[in-house]
């Protein structure tokens, strides 16, 4: 068997193998070799729903980045302050709404004041936009929002976002429409665990969709779009990496991967096969300076600025890509966080530690997580070689210095027309010792 036809699944989870390493859930998958091997199919599936999962593109294996109530707390916090603000009600501008999950979700959480406010959700893909506007989603067992399935084990919190959720939804048919390739993951998926089962779907209720909109836009012409009533909120989570090319978050154990990357890949594949990933993965190896970064925040925060009504709200995201910027050699130490210093990496290093064992004590176990026991020596692919390798680089990250505050927080900090009142912990990354302001109101 050669190795250049192993798929890009196999390919994804090889080269991801150390990213999902970072996650704290690893310390307690690391001695399943089975648990290790869907979690490094499936990177961050914990902060996905099962309807983004399905809602994959047909060419990359990347899931729609949504969720039903994902970081509610900041959610709530916003709708607590719109309320107060804005009694008569409001326009909220959700910017990269993606398929609607979280305009859905602030919807509601405004409880009986929903029919004061109008949500409009923007995105500039019409695949998700699409989706959004045909408004059916799904359930399933094991992902962020599955305790909302009936019969589901909540807790006091959980119990009251179902009970809004099933306040404004009733149950669907399947939808004819989905993007994609990815049955086949959720086939691997329901094989894995007992718990994933049975999908079930669900669409807004007739009497509620006149206050909620789905249309393209770009939050780049926020000041220029066009609203029913004044705006009391500009929501725009875990998208500002995407446009700065920002991808510090993922890659904050293994630096730098486009070299890696390259070098793995003319071990394992052809030149042709190459070229075709390098086209999927161009944003990943894109680089902004930190001062472009910083202009794109300026200038999107300005114009939401112009268009927000004071005692209005700007929404940020907690994801780890949007919140972990490397800090440049010459900034004041003052300002940064040394990565070695922190729980989060000595966590990940003993996990590491425990996988590395692992990996080299027990007998065929690479070959067993993939399949190959039956191959030639020469066919076999070394895990624990490869691991050793990505581990060796993990080491060398411990000196990395990141940044106490993001573009987007001095953007919103400029000459105090901003204030912060509720601050979230850096999405799978609470070790790293940083809570971001993610709601920020308009005071002048």
């Amino acid at each position: 068997m050669h190795i250049s036809s192993i798929s890009n699944n196999l390919y994804t989870q090889k080269t991801t193998m150390a990213q999902s390493l970072q996650t704290a859930s690893v310390k307690n998958q690391v001695n399943d070799m089975q648990n290790l091997q869907t979690l490094s199919k499936f990177q961050n599936l914990s902060n996905v729903s099962f309807s983004g999962l399905m809602r994959m593109g047909k060419e990359f294996t990347k899931p729609v980045d949504s969720a039903f109530f994902r970081d509610y707390p900041a959610l709530m916090s916003a709708v607590n302050i719109l309320r107060e603000n804005f009694p008569d009600g409001a326009e909220i501008l959700d910017y990269a709404c993606s398929d609607g999950e979280e305009a859905i979700s602030l919807y509601a959480l405004l409880g009986n004041d929903r029919s004061k406010f109008k949500i409009t959700g923007i995105d500039i893909n019409d695949d998700v936009l699409n989706l959004a506007n045909q408004g059916v989603y799904s359930l399933f067992g094991g992902f962020l929002d599955s305790y909302l399935m009936p019969g589901a084990e909540k807790d006091p919190t959980q119990k009251d976002l179902a009970k809004m959720f099933y306040e404004i939804m009733e149950p669907a048919k399947e939808p004819k429409e989905r993007l994609n390739n990815s049955l086949e993951f959720s086939r691997v998926i329901c094989c894995s665990e007992p718990k994933f089962r049975k999908e079930i779907f669900f669409k807004l209720n007739d009497k509620v969709k006149d206050n909620l909109e789905f249309r393209a836009g770009d939050i780049f012409k926020v000041d220029e779009e066009k609203t029913d009533k004044k705006v009391g909120a500009v929501i725009f989570r875990n998208a500002f990496y995407h446009l700065m090319d920002s991808y510090d978050g993922q890659n904050l154990f293994t630096g730098d991967i486009a070299e890696q990357q390259r070098e793995l890949d003319k071990e394992f594949f052809t030149d042709e096969e190459i070229e075709s990933m390098n086209e999927q993965n161009e944003s990943i190896y894109a680089k902004k300076s930190l001062g472009e970064k910083q202009t794109i925040a300026d200038e999107i925060i300005d114009k939401a600025y112009n268009k927000l009504e004071v005692g209005g709200v700007f929404v940020l995201g907690n994801s780890a890509n949007e919140n972990i910027f490397i800090a440049p050699e010459d900034a004041p130490k003052e300002d940064t966080i040394r990565l070695g210093d922190t729980k989060l990496y000595k966590d990940t290093k003993k996990a590491m530690d425990d996988a590395l064992v692992y990996y080299k004590s027990t007998q065929n176990a690479s070959d067993s997580l993939l399949g190959f026991e039956d191959e030639d020596d020469d066919d076999k692919i070394d895990m624990a070689a490869i691991f050793e390798k990505q581990y060796e680089n993990f080491r060398k990250r411990a000196d990395v210095r990141v940044l106490k505050k993001t573009p987007m927080q001095k953007a919103l900090e400029k000459d105090g027309r901003f204030k912060p009142v509720y601050a979230s912990p850096v999405a799978e990354m609470e070790g790293l010792g940083l809570e971001m302001p993610t709601v920020w109101v308009k005071v002048k």
